[in-house]
This record gives structure tokens, sequence and C-alpha cells, in this order.
């Protein structure tokens, strides 16, 4: 944890130049506002400036975890303030879930550039077949007969490519 208010309020910077973009691009799908979700990140930022001592690494995924649930928070107290109830069982799904319907945009970029370092790992033919598989979209039936062995050998291989490449996220974090 960092106690130097230079050190925090760096980190502060850091957090904001590297995330508020997507936030707010965030925010605007639960509120529908532009404006507001603007007004309503900068409030989740003050949030997160009381606590920037407990965030260790601005990069990890721990960190854009907090940072996408306190802006997912702020904009649901937001919406009971403001919305009538009968309007807010639209927003039940992104409130139940919000990773789920912001992190494909959040860290596309990231997770391209570690999928492509990911793939550089790997040999020729799994590099190739998990491309066609993920990438590309082949079925286990066209891969099958693209690369010559069974459905169940594919099915088999690209699973244990798919833990092998979780195991890589989860030791680049």
């Amino acid at each position: 944890m960092t106690t130097n208010p230079i050190e925090q309020h760096q980190k502060f910077i850091r957090l904001y130049e590297c995330y508020a973009r997507d936030l707010v691009r965030f925010a605007i799908s639960i509120v529908k506002s532009p404006a507001v979700a603007e007004e309503l990140v900068h409030d989740a930022y003050v949030k997160i400036l009381k606590r920037i001592e407990d965030i260790e690494d601005p990069a990890s995924a721990r960190t854009r975890r907090y940072l996408v649930v306190t802006v997912r928070n702020t904009c649901f107290d937001y919406l009971l303030k403001c919305v009538p109830t009968s309007e807010l069982s639209h927003y039940e799904s992104i409130r139940a879930n919000p990773l789920d319907t912001v992190w494909d945009d959040f860290s596309a970029g990231e997770i391209k550039k570690k999928f492509i370092f990911f793939l550089e790992t790997l040999s020729d033919s799994d590099r190739n077949l998990f491309v066609d598989a993920t990438i590309r979209g082949f079925h286990y039936k066209e891969l099958s007969a693209m690369y010559g062995i069974s459905e169940t050998h594919i099915s088999v291989k690209i699973f244990r490519l798919r833990v092998k490449f979780r195991k890589f996220l989860e030791q680049e974090d």
C-alpha cells in the first residue's frame, strides 16, 4: 500500500487516464445519458480516491473489477433515486452481473494483446488449430476434416488449449 501522497496522486491520475473513457461508456450503457454518465463516473472516482491507498496495482484485473463495480453501484444508486421502480427491471441483468456487460469492450485491447502473446507460445499446429476454432469459428467436424484427426481429438485439444489460455491469463494478472 502506498502512503506517500505524491504516489497516491500519481496512481489516481493513472487510474483516471487509463480507465475513465471506458468507464463512461459503461455508465452510458446503464443510464443511457452521456452527460449523466460522465457525472456519475466522476462521483465514482471521488469514492475511488477515498480508497486509493487500498489499490496496489492500477493495471491489475482486481483493480479493473473494483472500478467497474464502483461505477456500476454509483449508476444504480442514481437510478434508484431517479427512475420509477417499474422501469428498473430493464437494468436488473446488468446489475446482477456487471462484468459480463462491459468486460468485452473494457478489456478487448488488453485481451487481444495477451491472446497474441499466448499464440506465440504455441507450436505452429496448435496455434493454427486454436485460431481456426476460436477466431475463425470452425466447428469440430470442419476442423477434423481440415486437420485429418478425429472430432474427439479436436475437442480435447481445443479444450486443453482453452485451459492453457485461461491459466496464461491468470498468471498475467
